[in-house]
């Protein structure tokens, strides 16, 4: 099959089209050439967003930002991407992973190639409608595009499931999400004991990691769209405007939760272990993600609602994260979970504040509905 069918195959059955590629042995200039190519192209897609830049503040001129692109995408990309490579070799391994050094690079570089259409589309996006939902929507296919093909390296992932297989686990059939999401609400013991049966891989949580940040992201975008909100975001400093910057510090603050279920929960004797309390904030998350949902109906229907929403999802998310608490270290008694998770929540949210603070990105209130 040629490049261009392989590529389109890629986005029907990534997984098998992995391997068809590792089955033909290890050649380092196919590996190299799929890597330049698409530096080579995400360089291209670049050109609209630089144009605009350009045309936004002339103090730097069209062709020196061109050159830096050119000079950032083909030199130092490639360099970061066999460090990358290398780097999620490293991590796999203690995980279970079973691939070579050459799959870890071939699966990082064909994913980059892959989902160079979705760059195409940031690009045009990013170029000619600039800042806002748009962009932030483009960006976050992006992400879940190249994530999802670099999540199915058969080579690193074993018999994980993969979201591009045609044949997936109950977990990943949406219909079968709501329902458990919604029976998780009525029953959060009940709820938190079925998640934790599943025990996804490690590759496939964190790619589910990564998946609910980014719905979220574009879920607050459409919420602050349509309730009016400024649209600078809840970040003050250099990257107040930036999806990424945004993403980054809710992912940050989703795996510094998990973390802390996690020790605080072995301190006071419990026997839960990290990826179980991952697994059960990545799905926190996701019905939150849901109640982002029912906002947005709320906002376009009756917008008065939304605004009692907002205090129903505080109330939910304490009485949710104290019941996964229970289960994921066996306690019985809820008050004691519920007293150490607000002290521990507080003093986590100070601490948070003053890194972002020091990093120059300091929370603004922005009065945002969840």
């Amino acid at each position: 099959m040629s490049l261009t069918g392989d590529i389109v195959a890629t986005w029907r059955r990534p997984r098998q089209v992995m391997r068809k590629l590792l089955d033909m042995g290890q050649r380092e200039d196919r590996a190299l050439f799929f890597l330049m190519l698409a530096c080579g192209l995400i360089f291209v897609s670049q050109w609209p967003l630089l144009s605009r830049q350009a045309y936004l503040d002339p103090s730097v001129p069209l062709d020196a930002r061109i050159g830096g692109a050119l000079f950032a995408w083909i030199l130092w990309m490639p360099i970061f991407a066999y460090l990358l490579a290398a780097l999620s070799h490293l991590i796999a391994i203690p995980l279970g992973g079973r691939g070579s050094w050459y799959a870890a690079r071939l699966a990082l570089f064909w994913s980059l190639l892959c989902a160079t259409p979705a760059w195409l589309l940031y690009g045009l996006v990013a170029g000619f409608v600039g800042p806002g939902p748009a962009e932030t929507v483009t960006g976050g296919i992006l992400v879940v595009v190249f994530l999802t093909f670099w999540g199915c390296d058969p080579a690193r992932s074993g018999n994980s499931p993969c979201v591009g297989d045609a044949h997936m686990t109950d977990l990943q059939r949406l219909g079968r999400l709501v329902r458990l999401a919604r029976d998780t609400v009525a029953n959060p013991r009940e709820g938190a004991v079925t998640l934790l049966s599943f025990a996804p891989p490690a590759q496939a949580l964190w790619l589910m990691f990564a998946i609910v940040v980014v719905i979220s992201l574009m879920l607050g975008e459409v919420v602050a769209l349509l309730a009016g909100l400024p649209g600078d975001g809840p970040l003050t400093g250099p990257l107040q405007n930036s999806a990424i910057s945004l993403g980054l510090v809710q992912a940050g603050f989703l795996f510094l939760m998990a973390h802390a279920m996690h020790k605080i929960g072995r301190a006071f004797g419990g026997t839960g272990q990290f990826q179980e309390a991952l697994l059960l904030v990545v799905w926190l998350q996701f019905i939150f993600n849901l109640l982002q949902l029912v906002q947005i109906g709320a906002l376009l229907v009756i917008p008065p609602i939304a605004g009692l929403i907002t205090i129903l999802a505080i109330m939910l998310f304490f009485w949710l994260l104290v019941n996964f608490v229970s289960v994921l270290h066996g306690f019985t008694s809820l008050g004691m979970v519920f007293a150490v998770t607000v002290f521990s929540g507080f003093a986590i949210l100070f601490a948070l504040s003053l890194i972002l603070t020091m990093l120059g990105l300091a929370t603004v209130p922005t009065g945002a509905p969840t």
